[in-house]
């Protein structure tokens, strides 16, 4: 009796888990990069699904639109850097930082083959995929820091990507 008891539990638990609706869940990311695998890999693993989730992973194209989305409540949450959320808080958003994948700020910068050195920008150009990322304000720091400029004597050239144009 009671090992048909256990097992009319389990096939109810598994109908009504079955019938039961997934719960939509939009992820916005700001481009297909490395640090968004993790996402990805739940998601193919199951994970989502097997808490009741249908999480549907969205190209921002850029953290700082995805971040405007996430104020908005576009989406439900955001892989963002910080500097977004700082200054949609700074102007009234009530963003909160829940999690972070990664303990380090990894940006790596490339240049022609005569910048051999941060001392070779003075007085250059650096390009930026979007103003109001952390891309401007580490390379106004970090590279005019060890150019021995400062951030106000460099030019920032926006590089968008083709989406972020459109």
């Amino acid at each position: 009796m009671r090992r048909q008891a256990g097992a009319l539990a389990l096939i109810a638990a598994l109908t009504m888990a079955a019938s039961a609706q997934a719960t939509d869940f939009k992820v916005g990311i700001s481009e297909p990069v490395n640090t968004v695998l993790a996402m990805w890999m739940a998601d193919a693993a199951g994970a989502y699904a097997a808490q009741g989730l249908k999480v549907e992973i969205i190209n921002m194209s850029g953290g700082s639109r995805g971040a405007q989305e996430l104020a908005a409540g576009r989406i439900d949450v955001m892989h963002v850097g910080l500097s977004s959320v700082v200054r949609l808080n700074r102007g009234g958003a009530n963003l909160r930082l829940i999690g972070s994948l990664s303990n380090v700020i990894r940006f790596t910068f490339f240049s022609g083959p005569n910048v051999r050195s941060a001392a070779d920008l003075k007085g250059g150009a650096v390009g930026v995929s979007t103003f109001g990322s952390e891309m401007p304000a580490l390379s106004s720091v970090g590279c005019c820091a060890a150019a021995g400029s400062s951030p106000r004597s460099k030019n920032e050239s926006a590089v968008t990507t083709p989406a972020a144009r459109q």
